[in-house]
């Protein structure tokens, strides 16, 4: 009867805590798959593709569960090729320059302006401002050409193979101490519970 009484206390206490545990998770939408989730259990997505020489590659889709922290990671590596027919005056000015940027619920959580030269990888990472306490309901994340140097032709955005990741650079899920440590007794309880029912 003892033992009863604790599991009936505990019990509440796990479903409290596995409650503040909350996580998002980005449904990928074409051109994305899912990124596994990251060390607070959120789910993230991968993307990839090439804007086809219009300018720009976007990705979006919806999402679910509530923000429980006030920023995300986010993870770019594109690259963007192209020819330069006219050599400029200006020793060293970028071929190209370009923005990369995510948004959240329909708002601006990043942006990066970028610049470099065609053909070299364009790696990083941004810190997302997300609406932490609110749910996700939609992202949308892109890599746009704002311009190219004189001259360029065949100018393309080049997204290698699932290098656009919301949240960035996760793979797995790392359980937290406090979730680890409430899984632990609620094992050792069910083993108690169990030696004694023999």
């Amino acid at each position: 009867m003892r033992l009863f009484s604790l599991t009936a206390r505990l019990a509440p206490a796990v479903l409290l805590a596995s409650m503040a545990h909350g996580a998002v998770t980005f449904n990928p939408g074409p051109g994305c798959v899912a990124n596994g989730s990251d060390s607070s259990g959120n789910s993230g997505v991968k993307c990839f593709g090439s804007d086809g020489g219009f300018g720009i590659v976007e990705f979006s889709g919806t999402g679910s569960g509530i923000f429980t922290s006030d920023t995300l990671p986010f993870h770019y590596d594109f690259t963007i090729n192209g020819v330069r027919s006219v050599i400029s005056t200006t020793s060293g000015s970028p071929d190209w320059f370009a923005t990369v940027g995510a948004q959240i619920n329909g708002n601006t959580a990043g942006v990066a302006k970028l610049s470099g030269f065609f053909g070299d990888a364009v790696v990083g990472d941004l810190t997302l401002t997300v609406p932490n306490g609110s749910p996700l309901t939609s992202w949308r994340i892109l890599v746009g050409m704002n311009q190219t140097a004189p001259g360029s032709k065949n100018v393309t955005i080049d997204v290698p193979n699932n290098s656009l990741q919301l949240p960035g650079g996760t793979t797995q899920v790392i359980p937290e101490p406090v979730t680890a440590a409430l899984f632990a007794g609620g094992l050792a309880v069910f083993g108690l519970i169990r030696r004694i029912r023999r």
